[in-house]
């Protein structure tokens, strides 16, 4: 077996099944980088800073937490509110525990400094708690989830 350009053999070992990519992302989709780095800031070291943020939908404020803190409290309230429920109990066992654990393992990783910048680079949201949120008048429904790429203004505070 060859490679589609080269005569060289092609690696069919198991870590090559997938085929190395280059990410590419359109000017105009790519997050502010001081959002990313508040975001990485909130994952990696929990720091919580409050922020607005205004999006074409409107705006939210609230304070940045790690992505594992929302996994886990969505598991805490899961088996709070539905204690008799095997179904719940197992869901969050199969689905939010391993995300709560899979966050911490990344918090805990050290970084170079060119794959924290690549780490940078893929971040593409922020999650926030105590949320306020206004909206402003829009035709349809629209798109209501805090995307980065779709934040056109943020201020501290």
């Amino acid at each position: 077996m060859t490679g589609p350009e080269t005569n060289e053999p092609t690696n069919t070992s198991e870590a090559s099944i997938f085929p190395a990519h280059t990410p590419t992302i359109d000017w105009y989709l790519q997050p502010d980088f001081q959002l990313q780095r508040i975001a990485h800031a909130a994952n990696a070291y929990g720091r919580q800073i409050s922020i607005t943020l205004f999006m074409p939908w409107g705006m939210a404020a609230g304070t940045t937490c790690a992505n594992g803190q929302m996994f886990s409290a969505h598991a805490e309230l899961l088996r709070a509110t539905q204690p008799d429920n095997q179904a719940a109990s197992s869901f969050a066992e199969v689905y939010l525990d391993p995300a709560v654990k899979g966050m911490e393992s990344l918090a805990e990783r050290d970084y170079t400094d060119e794959k924290l910048v690549e780490v940078l680079e893929h971040t593409a949201y922020l999650t926030l708690e105590d949320v306020q949120c206004s909206f402003s008048d829009t035709l349809g429904a629209p798109d209501r989830i805090i995307r980065l790429p779709n934040t056109t203004f943020s201020e501290l505070g």
